[in-house]
């Protein structure tokens, strides 16, 4: 990936309230997180069963518990250390096309506006139909929004 690291809360956030506004001023990407309790289709979510904070991965509606906290300040101190470590919970999508020049022109643009880039290729509906994605980090995004009108999708 990139390397990106967002800058660490000080002090450290004890509510989700307080985790939410450190990711949001980080600029990251909520797709994969649902940190209030609401299904997710696939990614990290919060649940409270009445007793304890769960900490887990749903997909598809199947949820796998990978945490249980007693208090809610438990539950952020270990949220806060995996999402600072997952770099594509602050990875945004610049560009996605099936044009190789187009992938590349964006990621020269980010590029030469100091953004840390990360681009790749992934097949898309099939082995031999690729797409180029340019992904950039955190805040960064706001900045690289301007150089892809319109964002994600090219030709």
């Amino acid at each position: 990936m990139s390397g990106y690291r967002p800058a660490l809360p000080d002090p450290p956030p004890q509510t989700l309230a307080a985790l939410r506004d450190w990711m949001v001023a980080e600029g990251a990407n909520f797709q994969g997180y649902a940190l209030d309790g609401r299904a997710i289709a696939e990614g990290f979510a919060v649940r409270h069963d009445g007793q304890a904070w769960l900490w887990g991965y749903e997909e598809r509606g199947h949820w796998r518990e990978e945490g249980r906290f007693a208090t809610e300040a438990a539950l952020v101190a270990h949220v806060v250390a995996h999402v600072a470590a997952d770099q594509w919970a602050w990875s945004h999508p610049v560009l996605i096309t099936p044009d190789r020049q187009a992938a590349r022109a964006a990621e020269a643009a980010c590029l030469g506006k100091g953004l840390a880039v990360k681009a790749d290729s992934i097949p898309f509906g099939g082995p031999d139909a690729r797409h180029y994605r340019v992904f950039v980090f955190g805040r960064d995004a706001e900045q690289a929004r301007a150089l892809a009108r319109p964002p994600l999708h090219g030709r």
